[in-house]
């Protein structure tokens, strides 16, 4: 029972977003931005969020262990574009 609420809980959300939010992105606009730091665990992580009029939205966070960490710019146009090349 607990994950079926969890899973409407998800989809109303994920609705509520799309009609708020992302349908009015092509008047209004945003932009993306992204935020780096560290979990408890000392992994470098960057997270990705939709900051618009209407309210901002995350969209992705990743896990950038494996990256040049002496490159923080190279590392993060490499993220970001394979975001928005989907």
């Amino acid at each position: 029972m607990r994950t079926s609420l969890l899973i409407n809980k998800v989809k109303k959300v994920e609705r509520e977003v799309k009609s708020t939010i992302l349908n009015e992105l092509d008047q209004t606009g945003g932009t993306i931005v992204s935020d780096g730091w560290s979990n408890v665990r000392s992994k470098p992580l960057i997270n990705f969020i939709l900051v618009c009029t209407k309210g901002d939205v995350f969209l992705d966070s990743t896990d950038t262990s494996g990256e040049d960490q002496n490159q923080p710019a190279s590392t993060l146009q490499t993220q970001l574009s394979s975001r928005l090349d989907h």
